[in-house]
């Protein structure tokens, strides 16, 4: 009887590593299509992001980003860069996010331009836009 139980209890604790190492790979391929850090990245949240001037950059308000179907679609921020901020260290434009520009898009394209122009430096969180020669520790 006690082998029993303990053949049972090495089975959840089994069954518990599969499902748990399941839900961090799917976690995993879902963030592998693009990347949003609230404590990184800005928004525009001027009322009309369409008029012209300077973008009034913030923390984002995720409310306004849509809502994917996480079976067929996945999130993309297409971030794109400022004209009038940059970052303070590298001197490189800061990038931000426009509401009017996050879009779903199928899963099926297996990823999408988290920067535009630019690329993504995973290691810093940040897009790049002159990255030819940029000493990027892991790009995405």
């Amino acid at each position: 009887m006690m082998a029993c139980i303990m053949t049972l209890k090495t089975l959840g604790r089994y069954l518990l590593a599969i499902l748990t190492l399941s839900l961090c790979q799917k976690v995993h391929s879902q963030a592998a299509f693009d990347f949003f850090d609230p404590d990184v990245d800005l928004c525009d949240n001027r009322p009309n992001p369409m008029d012209d001037g300077r973008p009034q950059l913030g923390r984002c308000d995720v409310g306004r980003f849509p809502i994917c179907d996480e079976d067929k679609e996945d999130i993309c921020y297409n971030r794109k860069p400022s004209r009038d901020h940059f970052h303070p260290v590298t001197h490189q434009h800061l990038y931000y996010i426009q509401y009017d520009r996050v879009f779903c898009y199928p899963l099926s394209w297996g990823g999408c331009s988290s920067c535009t122009p630019g690329r993504y430096c995973l290691s810093e969180k940040s897009c790049v836009l002159m990255e030819q020669d940029y000493p990027c520790e892991q790009w995405f």
